[in-house]
């Protein structure tokens, strides 16, 4: 799940690559997975990156923003994969 403070233009805090180098990839603001025992970082490719698989912990079906300000206006984003995906270029969003 990402939030927005800007209709969704970001997402969040981007994460940099090995170099401290800025990439198009965000910080996702919570991970829930499905239990199937694809845990952990995966590296990425292009750039090169680790992601987060998840820790197995299992879905969950509601989520309570406790870290907002009153008067900003929030966007989130839910995205879901089925695997990592090693094909340079593609992220897993």
């Amino acid at each position: 799940m990402y939030r927005s403070i800007d209709r969704g233009n970001t997402r969040g805090n981007v994460i940099t690559d090995l170099n401290g180098d800025p990439t198009d990839v965000y910080q996702p603001l919570a991970i829930y997975d499905v239990s199937d025992g694809v845990t952990g970082s995966h590296a990425m490719t292009d750039p090169l990156i680790y992601y987060n698989l998840g820790s197995d912990a299992g879905l969950k079906y509601s989520y309570v923003d406790e870290n907002v300000i009153n008067g900003y206006e929030y966007w989130y984003a839910i995205s879901a994969y089925d695997g990592p995906d090693d094909w340079a270029g593609s992220l897993v969003d």
